[in-house]
């Protein structure tokens, strides 16, 4: 911090004096003119020249040439405005770093209140996302088991699918054996017997079936050696 110096008042001159002083600007005392009394003419008794009566002038209580400082005491007035202008500086600086400590305390207030709620916000956010892990691990573990049931019941319906086609096919299969179906039936020909007609493919394919045919037709067959064309024969199968 720069102090700025008074101005120099005086030096000291070649004569003994303060340049620049009071001895600078000496005035001459002046003559106080209304102390001057002038006489009054008067006759005289042997008529002599009139003279004037003067009145003395009073010395003078206040002199006119004031003390001149010294050096010293010149330093001295400069160090002592040195010394005011120092402090009012100093005043004036410790009142600027009062403000900044002031102004720094409300920034820091700010900023720990602008941190306090940031964090605060991170921690609402983190609880916000293990919440949404856990609903997410749910979801996860609810899909998994409904996962493994899918393939549980597709398998089990997979089985009841293919035992269910067994018994469809074995119904039909009974069904069909249930069925009462029209006797089939040959017409004899001319060089036909029972043991020819059985080992024919459209009717047995086997000779040794001819008794089927036999006892089938025993009505119509006295004897199983002779078979007539033109006769039609039950077939049973």
């Amino acid at each position: 911090m720069a102090l700025t110096s008074l101005p120099v008042f005086a030096e000291e001159g070649p004569g003994g004096y303060l340049v620049g002083g009071p001895s600078e600007t000496f005035q001459p005392p002046t003559l106080d003119l209304e102390r001057v009394y002038y006489g009054v003419f008067e006759k005289g008794k042997e008529g002599p020249t009139l003279r004037p009566r003067v009145r003395e002038a009073k010395p003078l209580t206040t002199p006119v040439i004031k003390e001149v400082p010294t050096v010293a005491e010149v330093e001295a007035a400069k160090a002592k405005a040195t010394a005011e202008s120092a402090m009012e500086v100093s005043q004036k600086a410790e009142t600027i770093a009062n403000q900044a400590n002031q102004t720094a305390a409300e920034a820091r207030a700010i900023s720990e209140r602008a941190i306090a709620a940031a964090n605060e916000a991170i921690q609402k956010a983190n609880a916000a996302i293990d919440k949404t892990n856990q609903t997410i691990d749910r979801v996860n573990e609810i899909n998994k088991n409904l996962v493994q049931e899918i393939a549980r019941l597709r398998y089990e319906l997979n089985e009841k699918d293919e035992s269910i086609e067994e018994e469809i096919a074995n119904l039909k299969k009974e069904i069909e054996a249930m069925k009462v179906k029209p006797p089939e039936t040959y017409r004899v020909k001319k060089g036909d017997y029972l043991i020819k007609i059985a080992g024919k493919k459209e009717v047995y394919g086997d000779a040794s079936q001819w008794q089927k045919i036999y006892r089938a037709n025993r009505k119509k067959i006295k004897n199983p050696n002779l078979i007539y064309p033109g006769q039609n024969l039950v077939i049973p199968r």
